[in-house]
């Protein structure tokens, strides 16, 4: 039997050794504003990217940070190579690697490689265009699908084809997606 003097000494050593390679409890937070080169000091949604970048949604344009500087891109009235709009509601990237942005009026798909930007908007003589401009949310899943919240209903963006499916509509805007339910098997044509 050990002794409570080579016990007490064990269980003291364990604790010393243990917190001299355990993690710091401290994380270090930078606040960036306008001063810094953000855009504009309310952010409405950060992503980021597969590459790292973070993408950074605000009242005034896309923020993209690459951890020393911001590019800012902004809606530009008369560029159909801008952004639909000046306030970003959500950002989310498929699994190809692009980047897709919700505004409050339209879809935006961004190409890396040129900097410009498609925008998808709702087309009333167009079944295969969204229910709504407004997008509150976007989620892209594993089956190249990108799921679209709007003003309006649930859209369902398939990403090889696109084909947009409207799934859900009229929804009371403030309820939000997140509590409702949405069958697949639930189809409607916009108004």
């Amino acid at each position: 039997m050990l002794s409570s003097k080579i016990k007490i000494f064990l269980v003291l050593s364990f604790f010393i050794y243990s917190g001299l390679f355990s993690q710091s409890d401290y994380i270090n937070f930078e606040k960036f504003l306008v001063e810094n080169g953000l855009s504009e000091n309310f952010v409405r949604c950060i992503f980021q990217d597969s590459k790292g970048f973070l993408w950074i949604g605000t009242d005034d344009g896309l923020n993209k940070f690459d951890g020393y500087s911001f590019k800012i891109f902004r809606y530009e009235p008369g560029n159909p190579n801008s952004l639909s709009d000046y306030a970003i509601n959500a950002i989310v990237e498929d699994k190809n690697g692009i980047l897709w942005i919700a505004t409050r009026e339209g879809l935006n798909r961004f190409d890396p490689q040129t900097e410009t930007f498609k925008i998808f908007r709702h087309n009333p003589d167009d079944k295969n265009s969204l229910c709504n401009n407004f997008i509150f949310s976007l989620y892209a899943d594993s089956r190249n699908n990108l799921w679209i919240g709007t003003r309006s209903g649930l859209n369902l963006l398939d990403l090889m084809y696109r084909h947009v499916q409207h799934l859900w509509e009229r929804l009371h805007w403030r309820s939000g997606l997140g509590s409702k339910i949405f069958p697949k098997a639930l189809q409607f044509q916009c108004p």
